[in-house]
């Protein structure tokens, strides 16, 4: 399922003091069935690095993406990247949908 171009949400389960939050952006890359790169909506600071970008990865092994045909949400892990390094910085954990999927 490509999903370039999507419009995303994840609502963020850990860390604590993010929980709750919501983070929104576009996905502009997508690797495998199983990762994505997303451009934010701002940029989000962690504990290593500032950026806009951010890479999601499923948490569990047996699933990928087609899962979110069912609007059924995918639990992510979310690291900061910067564009053209092999820097990253892993901030969240949470739970992936698309907003208005397109089929």
């Amino acid at each position: 399922m490509d999903l370039v171009g999507q419009e995303i949400n994840v609502k963020v389960f850990e860390p604590w003091e993010r929980s709750g939050d919501d983070i929104k952006g576009i996905v502009v890359a997508q690797p495998s069935e199983k990762e994505m790169v997303v451009k934010l909506s701002q940029s989000i600071k962690g504990n290593k690095l500032s950026s806009p970008l951010i890479k999601l990865n499923i948490r569990y092994e047996n699933l990928t993406f087609d899962e979110l045909k069912n609007d059924s949400p995918l639990t992510v892990n979310g690291a900061l990247i910067i564009e053209n390094s092999d820097e990253f910085d892993f901030i969240i954990i949470g739970e992936l949908s698309i907003v208005n999927l397109r089929q």
